[in-house]
């Protein structure tokens, strides 16, 4: 099949997911297995609760932050970093 021929829509995932950045090499069950993951990815969680690695420059690309800390003051949106951090 030559998929060049193929009209795509634009779709948008609505689900929110949880994210947070790994600072060393780790493994993880997945859905589908067990996959690795390097120091920098993203160790994501779905919301019926299962787990996935994601590449850094992948998760960069591709996903916002949506919540911040109480403390946190937002004034300029584009600078934030992407970087999630669940302590």
């Amino acid at each position: 099949m030559n998929y060049s021929e193929l009209v795509f829509k634009k779709y948008r995932k609505t689900a929110l997911v949880e994210a947070v950045q790994m600072t060393e090499d780790f493994t993880v069950e997945t859905l589908e297995g067990v996959m690795q993951g390097k120091a920098g990815d993203y160790l994501c969680r779905g919301v019926a609760g299962e787990y996935w690695p994601i590449k850094k420059e992948i998760f960069e690309q591709t996903y916002i932050i949506t919540a911040f800390p109480a403390d946190t003051i937002v004034n300029n949106v584009d600078n934030l970093p992407v970087t999630i951090d669940f302590k």
